[in-house]
């Protein structure tokens, strides 16, 4: 099952960019605002503005989808359950669609047009909360490569590892947090923002080392490797610095400048789809050997 679940979703993924258009012709997303809004409007108590109403908040939508999950009534329930974790996958993949952000950054990149290459990237890679706009295009090229190998463990790797761990109840739990993270983080009033950015560091803890190492096998293992085993059992939740120089060390880039931006950023694009495929031949010889259902 999980197998064949993440062959389906990487096939629609490819195919059909299926969490984007999921989004952009859904508003896939809006309802987890609108929950939350409403759950918080019906419990102002003060113990919910703690641990508790995070566990209600995110637990609710997350216990749904493992109750329908765990049920078992034959064949015609095994394709339910195929159907449900093939939709929430897809949900909470993406869902931005980066081929078109990156196609109108590039070409802004090539008319030597800072302003522009910026605005097309700064929502897709989240800059504009953590870095503001460079000076010049060099720097913005290499701050878009670190970004892409960091974000890639967001956006892909850390939900299908915790879709293969948990199941799709794991992937939305992951998911939640992150959506929810991100609705709250610049709200200095918000009760929840300081443990949602605790749980989800803690969250990012294992796939981002995970995600490392299929950096350094899909690139410059031993170099990778080096940087990997600096992070490795640290506690202090350097996740990013971890993805990043982790991937590009793996990507042989060693040096602070970066000298060609259109194929710097496509070699780190090369480098976080070499590691999928990766990904999804351990999971195959795992399931070939009946570690995985």
């Amino acid at each position: 099952m999980t197998l064949i679940s993440l062959l389906f979703v990487l096939m629609l993924e490819h195919l059909f960019n299926a969490s984007a258009v999921l989004e952009k012709e859904l508003n896939s997303h809006n309802w987890f605002q609108q929950w939350r809004l409403w759950i918080s409007s019906k419990c102002q108590q003060s113990w919910f503005k703690n641990w508790a109403g995070i566990v209600i908040i995110i637990g609710i939508p997350v216990l749904l989808v493992e109750l329908l999950y765990a049920a078992d009534k034959g064949f015609l329930f095994w394709i339910f359950q195929l159907a449900l974790s093939v939709l929430v996958m897809i949900y909470c993949l993406g869902p931005i669609d980066q081929n078109i952000h990156l196609k109108e950054y590039f070409d802004a990149v090539e008319r030597d047009d800072l302003q522009s290459a910026y605005c097309h990237v700064e929502g897709y890679l989240d800059l504009k909360s953590d870095h503001p706009m460079p000076d010049d295009l060099l720097t913005l090229g290499r701050t878009v490569t670190r970004l892409i190998l960091s974000q890639s463990n967001f956006r892909y790797f850390a939900v299908l590892m915790y879709f293969v761990l948990l199941g799709p109840a794991g992937a939305l739990l992951y998911r939640l947090t992150g959506t929810f993270e991100f609705t709250v983080r610049d709200d200095e009033s918000s009760p929840f923002r300081d443990k949602l950015r605790q749980m989800r560091t803690t969250l990012d803890w294992l796939p981002a080392r995970l995600t490392g190492f299929l950096y350094s096998l899909a690139g410059d293992f031993t170099g990778a490797m080096s940087k990997l085993k600096h992070y490795l059992l640290e506690a202090d939740h350097q996740n990013k610095q971890l993805l990043e120089e982790t991937g590009l060390w793996a990507l042989g880039i060693k040096e602070d400048a970066c000298s060609n931006i259109i194929d710097e950023n496509n070699q780190a694009l090369a480098l976080v789809s070499r590691s999928v495929v990766i990904f999804i031949v351990f999971i195959a010889l795992m399931t070939v050997f009946g570690w995985l259902s």
